[in-house]
């Protein structure tokens, strides 16, 4: 049930995205400690991001959202791995902002009912 959600200001072909994608969900369940096929990653590229009233550098933002394993940690962690991944796209770790966001299993959606 982690999601990760990519808004990033680049813009990539669909086999970009998806090893993006792929990557991202390795993380995201590594850290986590949750198992990646129960872990989703959006990718939403090509966006209009202003960063700083900058708009030609790079930028992205991320939503990290699971039930429970988000302690203080595993989001430094998360951080780390996630800015050293979008690094390797060319985004400076000074133009992300990341959102960790914890969940009750009440508050998650799925297959017709909740956690």
């Amino acid at each position: 049930m982690p999601t990760v959600k990519l808004t990033i200001s680049k813009k990539f072909d669909r086999n970009e995205r998806e090893n993006l994608a792929l990557e991202l969900t390795a993380i995201v369940a590594k850290e986590i400690g949750k198992p990646e096929s129960v872990t989703q990653a959006i990718v939403e590229d090509d966006a209009t991001v202003s960063f700083g009233g900058n708009f030609l550098a790079p930028s992205a933002f991320l939503v990290v959202m699971s039930i429970g394993g988000l302690n203080h940690d595993v989001c430094k962690r998360l951080s780390g791995a996630l800015c050293a991944l979008l690094g390797k796209y060319g985004v400076s770790a000074q133009r992300v902002y990341i959102n960790f966001s914890e969940k009750k299993g009440s508050e998650w959606g799925w297959n017709s009912d909740t956690f």
